[in-house]
C-alpha cells in the first residue's frame, strides 16, 4: 500500500532539517544564527509595507498572510506582526505624508494645468480624478494625482467644479 504524503508536509520537514543543520554548524541557538537585524526598525518596516501596498495596489489583509510573515520574521526575526487596521493606519499617514510633500512642492510652481477624469464602476460608483501638470524647477514635465474621490452622478459642471473644488482644498 502507497502512504500518500502531502507536498506541503514534505516541505516543512525539509525546512526544519535545513534549520536545524544551519544551527549545528553555527554552533549555537536559532538567535544568533539570524542576527543580520542589527539596524532593524520597526516603524521604517511598517512604512515600507504601506509604501508596497500602496504602490501596488496590493490588499491590506497582506500583512495577515502566513507567507509574508514568514518572509519578514525569516528576514528579521525581530519583526512583528502587524495587524489589517494597523497597516491601514500607517497607509493613511503614508499618504498625508506624500500630500504634504506635494504641497511644498506644488507651492514652487508657477503654473499648474489640472485634467480630470470621471467614470463609473461596476456597482454604478461614479468616481473622478484630478491630475495636476507642471514644469518642475530641472524643467521636466511633472504629473501626479492630487484627488480622487467618488462623485455622485451626474457628472454636470457644478458636481464636477465641486468634485475640484474638494480635491483641491484637501
Amino acid at each position: 500500500m502507497v502512504k500518500k504524503v502531502r507536498c506541503s508536509q514534505i516541505y516543512k520537514q525539509q525546512k526544519l532539517e535545513t534549520m536545524s543543520n544551519q544551527i549545528e554548524k553555527s554552533g549555537s541557538n536559532i538567535a544568533s544564527a539570524f542576527s543580520s537585524s542589527a539596524g532593524f526598525e520597526q516603524t521604517k518596516c511598517r512604512e515600507m509595507i504601506a509604501k508596497m501596498i500602496l504602490a501596488h495596489e496590493l490588499p491590506f489583509s497582506l500583512v495577515e498572510y502566513h507567507w509574508f510573515n514568514e518572509f519578514m520574521k525569516y528576514n528579521s526575526p525581530r519583526y512583528q506582526k502587524v495587524s489589517k487596521a494597523t497597516i491601514i493606519k500607517d497607509c493613511i499617514r503614508v499618504v498625508e505624508a506624500e500630500r504634504e510633500k506635494l504641497k511644498k512642492v506644488l507651492q514652487n510652481v508657477d503654473m499648474i494645468a489640472l485634467t480630470s477624469d470621471y467614470w463609473t464602476s461596476n456597482q454604478t460608483i461614479g468616481y473622478m480624478c484630478l491630475t495636476a501638470h507642471f514644469i518642475d524647477s530641472n524643467w521636466k514635465k511633472q504629473k501626479c494625482i492630487i484627488g480622487f474621490i467618488e462623485l455622485a452622478p451626474p457628472h454636470s459642471g457644478e458636481f464636477v467644479s465641486d468634485g475640484i473644488l474638494e480635491c483641491l482644498i484637501k
